[in-house]
């Protein structure tokens, strides 16, 4: 009896073993397979961890930061691969002195790495020419930037005397948000804490409007220069603070014929490249400029805004025709911009937060010397 309860205990196991077998041998279960894709959210951030692969198992980690006009909320970083063998081998090879010092520079190494994200250089031009300008219209309206180009041109400033005086300002520059700054000169990268903010007016957009009002004025064109910062106390208030300024301007100086409210712009991918639009004329690097034009179609009463495109235009064509990729395509907004209290008021976008102030500076000297022309001559010659 003990013997069949034995043979049959025996052949149940053999049996279970049988099956294991089997299943394991058709599904292939290893270690390996149990790697997943999990997601963990904790104290506001998200990790996202993938399968491994190759030799570098770490995860690409998303960190959300806090909101900034210039910084995204997603900041995605990929973790340094370390290999454990290679590593364990070079410690072995170092002196003890040595170590500690070879291990502080590495981790710096890795932490930078950790932060940092590429300024990418590009051409934004889109290969536009006399005979094909670009335009990037959000407002609903359509225009034809081409035609508008050999219109009426609708100042007539070079040829107005006020009172019988001729030296009176022409041309009135703004900032609406002056604090608005560049990256320093040479830098290739960026981190979170690079700032894109400054109250110094040595280097922020402030400058560069001081150095487009220094050309014109060397053009023979009168310039007031208004280094009002209005975004420095309230960036929500600062289109309203700025509004004020210009109409008492426009009511002190009758004559001011053009409002140019200069900016930098930001552009950061969703990978967190910041974007430097940029050419190089005459061997030199520049910054390229966005000219933006306001409109009504959000319910502004802006009804010569087609009188300020028709300027928009000529400067358009006549830096397209001196400087060929200077210029980002023209952008016609929804949004007034506070341009309805001059036929001659235009947003200018000089380069973004990924551009130096050198090449800033570049592109507001080129850009000065042209439109000197139109405003001169009252339009393409």
């Amino acid at each position: 009896m003990i013997k069949k309860i034995a043979k049959l205990v025996l052949c149940g196991v053999c049996f279970v073993f049988f099956i294991f077998s089997t299943y394991f041998s058709c599904v292939n279960i290893s270690p390996n397979n149990f790697y997943g894709k999990t997601v963990s959210y904790s104290f506001g951030m998200t990790t996202l961890s993938l399968k491994p692969q190759g030799n570098n198992p770490l995860p690409y980690t998303y960190i959300n930061t806090q909101k900034h006009p210039d910084i995204p909320l997603a900041i995605k970083t990929v973790p340094p691969f370390v290999n454990q063998e290679e590593n364990n081998n070079e410690e072995n090879d170092q002196t003890e002195v040595d170590q500690p010092d070879n291990q502080e520079e590495e981790k710096e190494e890795i932490e930078e790495d950790k932060n940092s994200f590429p300024v990418i250089k590009l051409d934004m031009s889109e290969k536009q020419t006399t005979d094909s300008l670009l335009c990037k219209n959000e407002s609903g309206y359509s225009a034809d930037i081409n035609a508008l180009v050999h219109s009426d041109y609708p100042i007539k400033s070079s040829k107005q005397t006020l009172n019988g005086q001729a030296d009176l300002p022409t041309v009135l520059i703004i900032h609406t948000h002056g604090t608005e700054c560049y990256l320093p000169d040479g830098a290739s990268k960026y981190t979170p804490q690079t700032p894109t903010r400054s109250t110094d007016c040595e280097k922020n957009v402030v400058a560069i409007g001081r150095i487009l009002a220094e050309t014109l004025r060397n053009n023979g064109i009168q310039v007031i220069h208004c280094e009002t910062m209005f975004d420095e106390k309230s960036y929500s208030d600062s289109y309203n603070l700025s509004e004020k300024a210009v109409m008492d301007y426009l009511k002190k100086y009758p004559s001011i014929q053009y409002v140019f409210d200069v900016h930098r712009d930001s552009i950061v991918r969703q990978n967190n490249e910041k974007i430097s639009p940029t050419t190089e004329i005459n061997g030199k690097k520049a910054a390229q400029a966005m000219i933006v034009v306001g409109t009504d179609a959000k319910g502004a009463n802006h009804p010569n805004w087609r009188s300020n495109l028709t300027v928009a235009s000529a400067f358009q064509y006549a830096l397209v025709k001196d400087y060929g990729s200077l210029m980002r395509p023209l952008s016609i907004r929804s949004a007034s911009f506070n341009a309805e209290h001059s036929i001659g008021s235009l947003l200018l976008e000089i380069g973004t937060c990924g551009n130096t102030l050198e090449e800033a500076s570049e592109c507001a000297r080129l850009f000065g010397n042209t439109i000197s022309n139109v405003i001169k001559n009252d339009g393409i010659n």
